[in-house]
């Protein structure tokens, strides 16, 4: 009996550093879990997901509709991203549903006759605009017209300054890779607030 107490006391002798071990390093995983876990629920819940952009086609011929066709699909696209700039499920596009404030006639004072009183008005519908989607407006409005050249134009809400990109000449249908190309590019950044 004496024997395997000494054999026992060896035992723990020689292992307790490493059971120690073992303990320390897993309480201090548990540790380093549950930090994590509550620095980073803080961080969530102040941010917002978007981009929440509204689209608007000039175009009413079967061309535009075609431009519809493709701007969707590739929204809708889960392998869409725009180098990180669109979220399919949290990013937002408004393109049959709009804001009843924005219409083309409005859309088109702004982006082709350059008026700036409407620019304000469009500016202030993109920013108050709430329905159980985009409860906290919109960061944008993309525009595709094609009276001169094919383009698709941006506006970010609270800004002046209008961005274009050409993605057809002046009678030629645009390519898909092209439309897709300048919807990326023309992403508004977030603008609304957390």
């Amino acid at each position: 009996m004496k024997n395997q107490k000494t054999n026992l006391y060896l035992y723990f002798e020689i292992f307790s550093p490493f059971i120690l071990h073992l303990q320390r390093t897993e309480l201090s995983k548990r540790i380093a879990f549950w930090l994590a876990f509550l620095f980073s629920v803080p961080v969530l819940a102040g941010s917002v997901s978007g981009p929440h952009v509204v689209w608007v086609n000039l175009d009413s011929s079967a061309n535009g509709e075609r431009v519809n066709k493709i701007v969707a699909s590739f929204a809708s696209d889960r392998s869409t991203r725009c180098n990180g700039s669109w979220f399919t499920g949290t990013s937002l596009l408004y393109m049959k549903k709009r804001p009843p404030k924005i219409s083309n006639a409005l859309v088109a004072d702004v982006f082709l006759k350059g008026k700036i009183p409407e620019k304000k008005l469009l500016n202030e519908a993109l920013k108050s605009y709430v329905d159980e989607y985009a409860y906290d407006g919109f960061d944008g409005i993309i525009v595709y017209d094609n009276s001169r050249d094919a383009e698709m134009m941006q506006l970010t809400t609270g800004h002046k300054r209008i961005e274009k990109f050409a993605v057809a000449l002046k009678g030629k249908q645009p390519e898909k890779k092209d439309i897709e190309a300048a919807f990326c590019v023309l992403l508004p950044p977030i603008t609304r607030k957390p």
